[in-house]
């Protein structure tokens, strides 16, 4: 990252990169999922109900919030700070962490 920030990749180059960063964020997710056993897998199927809660809470209940709060204390945020607030709050988890 202090590479990226000191150097940013321009032209050809970030096409190539932005490839390269899709990649490897690509099989990252498959390296971690081919180490799981099938039990594993299996297991975490079998849980539904905990996957409905994290759908729920990640699609339903934080983005209503976000709007609840972003309108509640959006204006003594100022402007900025609210819509990155409601921006937080409707973006799925992974961007949040």
């Amino acid at each position: 990252m202090v590479i990226a920030t000191l150097v940013p990749a321009r032209g050809g180059a970030a096409d190539i990169s932005s490839i390269g960063t899709k990649v490897a964020v690509a099989l990252l997710f498959f390296l971690h999922g081919a180490r799981l056993s099938p039990e594993h897998v299996w297991n975490g199927i079998r849980q539904w109900q905990l996957h409905l809660m994290v759908l729920a809470a990640t699609f339903a209940i934080f983005p209503i919030l976000g709007v609840v709060a972003s309108g509640w204390i959006g204006p003594w945020l100022g402007p900025d700070l609210g819509n990155g607030l409601l921006y937080m709050c409707l973006v799925p988890s992974a961007m949040q962490s």
